[in-house]
């Protein structure tokens, strides 16, 4: 039993090192993105290009309809019990899901636009948008089927490195100009790292799946992913709607200078990213071998982790925070310190709910996790409300350190029920 636990603990650590060995990188090419498209286009442009970016990844993720979520949960399930049948089934079924509800996502989203009129503030931000959905939601589509596979360093490279690095290419070797044409570039970045994906994809799948005849219970599926979608995307609203908000009852200029602010503070949260890609299937593994022991240790393991390194990171965020944003993006950009500073603090309870999250939808809970994060949501819309049209970025920081929070107390109070239910469970048993 040692050597077995041994071999797991290896294994999610071999997995862990190496998505941090891409995910390291990938940072460095989503800031090195924002940096160069924040000099080129000024905090105008800038914030035209964030806002367009956050309404195609907030609609992508809604496009996917938690599918994302639910072949993470089901691909190590299936593998572990050999279900050929109904992996191959899930695989077949998740790609027109997900185009297709993407693609509605996008003509909703261009109708809102034509109806504001094209003379409207938002209105090149909601078409741009709308373009970037359907690769957004194939991206998180193709990257949680590679973490499934335990594949989770090259579901990173998918999702976070090959876009900006590859829009940095394309900004640099063409001389773009214009944000708008940045979003093209970007879209069609996106969509070359989906091929990317696809192709890897193919040397992921079990050789039984070739002969396997796809069983497919789309009942099942969508009873779980619909809820777990519900959870997931108010979780995401709560993280985009910052940009989202600030664009209608502020300007694209303090859209710019949160989008700063939020970059840098991705030095916080990227690891505990990496760590939920890795921790999802792990514990959805050993939730479906009866390791609830294994699960509860990692859960608390990686509870700890998310709230000592980003907190460490906080306080030189917090310190240098006019430096930073100077040295980094410029002096149009200094004026983001104390959002920058909001948002740091705000960022230690984002990541504690990282893990909880995992922990919560791989033992099914998607539907109490759904209403956490809508309570949570709320109270971030209205905070964003009040706020911003008196703080600007400063504002919608507060909002998000509030509505974080909350969200991370809910979480984790929840998951120590999780574990207390299943240990009572487990002792009954037992007797």
């Amino acid at each position: 039993m040692s050597v077995l636990r041994a071999k797991l603990r290896g294994q999610f650590l071999r997995a862990f090192a190496g998505s941090m060995a891409v995910a390291i990188p990938a940072r460095f090419a989503q800031l090195g993105m924002a940096v160069l498209l924040a000099r080129r286009f000024g905090p105008e442009g800038y914030g035209l290009f964030t806002y367009a970016l956050g309404l195609g990844l907030l609609a992508g993720r809604l496009g996917g309809l938690g599918w994302p979520t639910l072949v993470t949960r089901f691909i190590p399930s299936y593998v572990a019990g050999q279900d050929w049948n109904g992996l191959k089934g899930l695989l077949r079924a998740a790609y027109p899901v997900a185009i297709t509800a993407a693609l509605i996502c996008s003509v909703l989203l261009v109708a809102l636009a034509y109806g504001l009129g094209p003379e409207h503030k938002l209105f090149t931000g909601l078409v741009l948008g709308a373009i970037l959905i359907p690769m957004m939601s194939l991206r998180s589509l193709v990257r949680n089927m590679l973490a499934g596979y335990r594949r989770p360093s090259v579901g990173i490279a998918v999702d976070e490195l090959l876009p900006p690095l590859l829009i940095c290419l394309l900004v640099v070797v063409l001389n773009i100009q214009s944000a708008s044409t940045a979003v093209y570039a970007y879209a069609i970045s996106s969509l070359i790292a989906v091929g990317y994906g696809l192709f890897c994809m193919k040397g992921s799948h079990p050789a039984e799946l070739a002969q396997a005849a796809p069983h497919y219970r789309m009942r099942l599926w969508m009873g779980i992913a619909l809820p777990a979608l519900v959870g997931m995307s108010a979780k995401l609203i709560m993280n985009r709607t910052d940009v989202i908000m600030i664009a209608p009852l502020s300007t694209l200029e303090e859209v710019s200078l949160y989008g700063v602010a939020l970059r840098v503070t991705f030095v916080q949260t990227f690891p505990l990213v990496v760590l939920s890609t890795v921790l999802s299937p792990q514990i959805s593994s050993y939730i479906s071998s009866g390791r609830m022991k294994k699960a509860e240790q990692l859960f608390y393991g990686s509870l700890l982790f998310a709230f000592l390194l980003p907190g460490g990171i906080t306080i030189g965020l917090i310190g240098f925070s006019e430096q930073i944003m100077f040295w980094i993006f410029g002096n149009d950009y200094v004026t983001a310190a104390p959002t920058l500073r909001i948002l740091a603090i705000a960022q230690i309870s984002a990541c504690m709910g990282i893990p909880s999250t995992s922990f919560m939808l791989m033992n099914g809970y998607q539907k109490s996790f759904g209403v956490m994060t809508i309570i949570a949501l709320v109270l971030n819309i209205g905070g964003n409300y009040l706020l911003i049209p008196h703080l600007g970025s400063a504002g919608a920081s507060w909002a998000t350190l509030t509505s974080a929070t909350l969200l991370a107390i809910m979480q984790i109070c929840a998951c120590i029920r999780i574990i207390r239910r299943n240990r009572h469970h487990s002792t009954g048993a037992a007797a």
